[in-house]
């Protein structure tokens, strides 16, 4: 079975949390983060720049930690191609490309909107199951309107 973006997501989601709380349970009341010593630089994609935070940060130190990579640095396998360089033979899937068991899916999150689309008439376009049709748009926050005491680029 061929899993889905999300599928892989949400797996990934569950092997962390499981794997937090097998190191809280065998710490007890004494648990400490044990990726934070796993090395002195945060993950980061060298190619992007990149500097991962939030639950991006926590799951490439924790799979980093739970598959011994001391390197923080994390890539695609198109950037790593791009660069020209090599992917080690022990990652490798057999087509040269990355072992897909070996990589750690990112998450990028963005704020939406979603627009109820009608016909020319008005009425609410379905599709055939009769299902209102939306189209998403990237939501933009606005700035606020000046005032004497806010700096001139923080206003519209």
């Amino acid at each position: 079975m061929t899993m889905t973006k999300f599928s892989r997501i949400n797996k990934q989601r569950e092997e962390i949390t499981m794997r937090v709380l097998e190191d809280m349970e065998k710490g007890g009341n004494e648990w400490k983060k044990p990726w934070v010593e796993a090395s002195p630089l945060p993950p980061h994609n060298p190619v992007s720049g990149t500097q991962y935070s939030g639950r991006n940060f926590l799951y490439t130190y924790v799979y980093g930690m739970m598959r011994g990579y001391a390197d923080p640095r994390w890539a695609t396998e198109k950037q790593i191609k791009e660069m020209g360089w090599k992917i080690p033979e022990n990652l490798q899937n057999g087509r040269g490309g990355i072992n897909d068991e070996l990589g750690v899916g990112i998450e990028h999150w963005g704020m939406y909107a979603y627009i109820p689309r009608v016909k020319k008439d008005g009425t609410p376009l379905t599709d055939k199951g009769g299902t209102q049709k939306f189209t998403r748009v990237r939501a933009v926050k606005e700035k606020p309107a000046c005032s004497s005491e806010m700096p001139l680029d923080k206003c519209s």
